[in-house]
């Protein structure tokens, strides 16, 4: 244990031997992991919330109310942005649930992360080939990709746990 091997008395001389200085320097918590660590747990739970409720309410104001250009499709089809919207709103509740324990729900935020890394895509291909989608690069393109890269960032690591 460190705590022991860092006592002089436990050896009879001043000096620590080398090699269990070299262990015990070595096994010594880093700060700036654990802080770096606790800090995004914190940054998750945020996001999480943040962007539960961008998915509940503002996915549906930018789209049916704001008809911003680059978050709606032309020509307009509302029956299918309806149906993106029940879904994110869908996703919405349940990142707001989830931040109350980011750990239990690696899950859904991993989901949350790939589904719209694919969505992003999807939309980036299209913007590309089609002339009238276009204002989507500078909306939900950018913005699909932000929030995956947002969350992928702050997710642990397997292992992290037990570092």
């Amino acid at each position: 244990m460190p705590g022991i091997c860092q006592d002089r008395a436990v050896f009879g001389h001043e000096e620590i031997p080398e090699e269990i200085a070299r262990y015990t320097q070595n096994s010594k918590p880093k700060p700036g992991v654990n802080m770096q660590q606790s800090d995004k747990q914190k940054y998750l739970t945020i996001a999480l919330y943040a962007f539960g409720l961008i998915y509940l309410v503002g996915v549906p104001v930018l789209m049916m109310r704001l008809e911003a250009s680059g978050w709606t499709w032309t020509p307009r089809q509302p029956e299918y942005e309806q149906m993106i919207m029940g879904v994110y709103a869908t996703l919405g509740v349940f990142l707001i649930m989830a931040a109350k324990n980011p750990a239990q729900h690696a899950s859904l935020i991993w989901f949350t992360v790939w589904s719209n890394i694919v969505h992003g895509g999807i939309m980036l291909y299209h913007s590309i080939i089609d002339v009238t989608e276009r204002a989507n690069l500078a909306g939900d393109v950018p913005a699909l990709f932000i929030v995956a890269a947002i969350l992928w960032y702050l997710m642990p690591r397997q292992g992290a746990a037990s570092r």
